[in-house]
């Protein structure tokens, strides 16, 4: 009998304990892991500001919009590894798991991998809201946890 095949949709956090005990399962393999990475979402200005206005309030929208224009003149601070994609990277790595990370998990070349792993079964843990065309690639679908 072949055993249980697993992918895993992931935004991090929470998601690295649970891949890493997917891992562990007896009859179990884990395919592959997609890592969603916090990426910059590209609204127009008038959203953006009308976002910050009801999340913010009035000043506090003008305090971010101040941040952010100015760190565009600040020099940048080097970029730091995201411990959440490093350990995932490694729980794949050493099951021999299909890897990627990325900022949209429904990029044409992502659904295309995944799609190759034939999974039985997917797990969704802490992502963005996902698409029929990426939580049904699995045989049996997908769950979210």
């Amino acid at each position: 009998m072949s055993n249980f095949r697993v992918t895993c949709f992931t935004g991090g956090g929470y998601g690295v304990d649970v891949a890493r005990r997917i891992a562990l399962l007896p009859g179990v393999s884990f395919v592959g892991i997609a890592y969603q990475h916090p990426g910059h979402h590209d609204r127009p200005l008038r959203e953006r500001w009308s976002r910050n206005m009801k999340y913010r309030g009035v000043l506090g929208a003008a305090a971010h919009a101040t941040r952010q224009l100015a760190s565009r003149f600040l020099p940048r601070r080097p970029a730091v590894p995201d411990p959440d994609e490093h350990a995932l990277r490694e729980i794949a790595e050493s099951i021999g798991a299909y890897f990627v990370s990325t900022s949209d998990l429904h990029d044409p070349a992502v659904l295309h991998a995944f799609a190759a792993t034939r999974a039985d079964l997917g797990v969704v843990i802490g992502t963005t809201i996902l698409q029929p065309a990426l939580y049904e690639l699995p045989r049996l679908g997908s769950i979210n946890l």
